[in-house]
């Protein structure tokens, strides 16, 4: 039944979704998105993307004209997007420059741009939008297959992620958000895809997303635990079927993600003698992470409505004492963020002897105090899933009672296209601060989850009607 309703989507039928997409989110971004000057983290990327382009090193440029240290602390495919950019765009060039000529103290909150400098690249920013506009039509092609052919779910779902705002108003920021959610959404389009048809060309997509998303956002990496057991249920699934020929996913999306990788950590272990994807980002996160487990339970319970979207540090205040909700702030100086993570490393720091920082804090305080650890993620989780603000407020509202009634169905597709949202949605409460534009990935299950449910919701109210009429 879904390859026959699939099959009656016609080619045209994309083409007409994806010029709508791209019209629809380019209108809408240059109507209230205009250039802006980078800040804080934005510098970090902007210097290892000048520092290709200029030196033709992989080292964040910290000087205009002295050349960078090689180092691996990001992923590559972000940096060297940039620095290409870059060789098209003189514009851009010339920006970077003049961003990049002023960088304060060095430390990241003084990462911000001189006055004077005029923004000049409409060409990245163009190909950002662009990134946003395919990934609404991922969305689309999502929706089709888990919504079994239906263009009106498709349209809707495309429609809400759109409504999201979120899905394209990175696109004038460099940082990973949009090529990280571009990505994601094309991953969770060739996971639904690789799910019902299990194809070796299906792998392939997913294999090619995977790899290009984890050389852009490291922490993607952890979720291989969650694709490799996806694939191999779906072989295990395919068994008696096709045989021996049921691994061919398994096998097609490994050789990919292993050949995409490879040489990234072949220069690591070369240049590092460490075959890592990155080196000194986990130490930041999770120095910016472990400080909130001095949390109190009075705290944690305050963080669940202090971490509501936009309006729960207000009714915090209403509900609990300052004392109770004010280190949450990531502002406060007395804040877990702030205060307690300056206190709390200096502490570290004189007791981890000739043990590195990572692993001192992850054998003493978050395996040695995992109970806790595992307390504040499930706090930390409240506070990264708020996706759009009041968007994925109510979005989730739709999507949980989905989620439990694709488990009792045992509704595959819609399960597995969920699982890695949600793994990173977990992992980046259990390792970092938890914000929810670390979880943009998420929009894709929860606009079709609304869609989905009222549209379900009308048909059964037409029929009620029809029946009783």
């Amino acid at each position: 039944m879904l390859q026959n309703n699939l099959e009656q989507v016609e080619r045209r039928d994309c083409i007409i979704a994806f010029i709508i997409c791209v019209v629809t989110v380019f209108v809408l971004f240059y109507l209230k998105y205009p250039q802006r000057l980078p800040y804080g983290d934005e510098y970090e990327y902007l210097g290892y993307a000048y520092g290709v382009f200029k030196f033709g090193i992989f080292g964040q440029v910290k000087q205009l004209n002295v050349t960078p240290d090689v180092d691996l602390f990001f992923p590559p495919v972000y940096p060297y997007f940039l620095s290409f950019m870059m060789y098209l765009d003189d514009g851009l060039v010339k920006t970077f420059e003049c961003v990049l000529s002023d960088m304060g103290t060095g430390t990241l909150g003084a990462y911000q741009s001189k006055a004077d400098c005029t923004p000049d690249y409409n060409l990245v920013i163009g190909a950002q939008v662009l990134m946003s506009a395919v990934t609404i039509f991922f969305v689309w092609l999502t929706a089709l297959r888990l919504g079994n052919g239906s263009k009106k779910i498709a349209y809707f779902t495309a429609f809400l992620a759109v409504v999201s705002k979120v899905s394209y108003s990175y696109a004038n920021f460099f940082l990973t958000e949009t090529s990280t959610l571009f990505l994601a959404a094309g991953l969770g389009w060739s996971l639904v895809w690789l799910w019902q048809e299990c194809t070796a060309k299906s792998a392939l997509a997913c294999g090619v997303f995977f790899a290009i998303l984890v050389m852009t956002r490291a922490g993607w990496s952890y979720a291989i635990l969650v694709m490799v057991p996806i694939l191999l249920t779906l072989a295990l699934l395919s068994w008696k079927e096709k045989g021996v020929k049921a691994f061919l996913p398994l096998i097609v999306f490994l050789c990919v993600y292993g050949s995409a990788l490879t040489p990234w950590l072949l220069r690591n272990a070369i240049i590092f003698d460490t075959p890592s994807l990155t080196g000194g980002y986990s130490d930041r996160i999770l120095t910016h992470r472990v400080p909130y487990n001095l949390m109190t339970t009075d705290e944690m319970i305050a963080a669940y409505v202090y971490w509501l979207p936009d309006f729960g540090d207000s009714l915090a205040a209403t509900l609990f004492p300052k004392g109770q909700y004010e280190r949450l702030d990531f502002n406060a100086s007395n804040g877990f963020f702030q205060g307690a993570r300056y206190k709390m490393m200096a502490e570290a720091n004189s007791k981890r002897g000739d043990q590195s920082l990572f692993d001192y804090l992850l054998e003493h305080e978050v395996v040695g105090n995992l109970g806790q650890h595992v307390a504040v993620t499930m706090a930390l989780v409240s506070r990264g899933m708020w996706v759009g603000k009041y968007w994925g407020l109510v979005a989730w509202m739709f999507y949980l009672p989905l989620l439990v009634f694709a488990l009792y169905k045992r509704w595959g597709s819609f399960i597995v296209v969920s699982l890695p949202p949600l793994f990173i949605l977990g992992l980046s409460a259990f390792v970092s601060v938890s914000i929810p534009r670390y979880n943009l990935a998420l929009i894709p299950v929860l606009s079709f989850s609304v869609a989905y449910v009222l549209a379900q919701a009308v048909e059964k109210f037409k029929n009620l009607r029809r029946a009783t009429g």
